[in-house]
């Protein structure tokens, strides 16, 4: 079962979102998950872990939090992000990352090959693929674009007074 971040610096937080919530997405846009919650839970566990991985702006509102948010510091247009919030584009990103992880190991169960490198024929034809591309970086992936405002400069280093 999945222990949903809420703002309150929840213990052992895996998710922003429940199952429940990610199949309601599904619906409304459309794109295919899992019938089962377990495997649904699990794309929202792996979806949240490379969320994980981006550089937000402003920083953890505890160190005993276990999930990237909820943070401190976070302008998002001009208005400050409340310490105890999951922004709603946060969520999104969760269930379209979700969304878009199932698509891609849906593919590969369909054992997809890459473009055509080589092509000979001497009596029997011969081909040889490219690896399948695969995205890898969660920071290349449409669903950071719900993020606008929410992720920090890379450029940024961060200042702290001793």
């Amino acid at each position: 079962m999945l222990i949903i971040e809420d703002g309150s610096i929840v213990s052992g937080a895996d998710s922003f979102v429940s199952a429940a919530d990610f199949a309601v997405y599904a619906a409304n846009y459309g794109v295919e998950v899992p019938d089962a919650e377990p495997a649904q839970e699990a794309l929202l566990r792996r979806a949240a872990v490379q969320l994980d991985g981006l550089r937000w702006a402003g920083s953890p509102v505890s160190g005993d939090q276990a999930l990237s948010w909820p943070r401190s510091g976070v302008v998002r247009n001009g208005f400050a992000v409340k310490l105890d919030a999951i922004p709603a584009q946060v969520k999104q990103a969760q269930m379209a990352l979700a969304a878009e992880l199932h698509a891609e190991d849906v593919a590969a169960a369909k054992v997809v090959k890459g473009a055509i490198t080589k092509e000979a024929v001497d009596g029997a034809v011969t081909r040889e693929y490219a690896a399948p591309v695969v995205k890898t970086s969660v920071s290349t992936r449409p669903c950071v674009a719900l993020l606008t405002g929410f992720l920090g400069s890379s450029s940024q280093i961060a200042l702290i007074r001793g």
